[in-house]
């Protein structure tokens, strides 16, 4: 399966997990504002890392808007931010980044 770990990043935490992740996985590593729809479509696996800014996904709308021409592959979504890890902020930050 070919696998890419795509990113944005503010203060480069996200940055430097992202490039972790790439390396543990052995797979293409890209900022997500220098990559193209047409090649993302190219991967099977999608991992997508961005910074949580309120209850927001820093970057992630270019997933969501490009979701018909990805619902086809594995899709990972993670964040690297502050939260409290209570179940009602969790449940916000999912309402918010993955409504319909």
């Amino acid at each position: 399966m070919k696998t890419i770990v795509i990113y944005k990043s503010k203060s480069g935490y996200t940055e430097t997990y992202a490039k972790w992740i790439s390396e543990d996985l052995n797979c293409d590593l890209k900022v997500a504002d220098d990559i193209t729809i047409e090649e993302l479509e190219k991967y099977d696996v999608i991992i997508y890392g961005g910074g949580l800014y309120a209850v927001g996904i820093n970057g992630l709308a270019l997933i969501k808007k490009n979701y018909d021409l990805l619902c086809n592959k594995k899709i990972v979504i993670w964040a690297t931010g502050a939260s409290t890890g209570r179940e009602e902020e969790l449940q916000q930050v999912w309402d918010y980044n993955f409504n319909k």
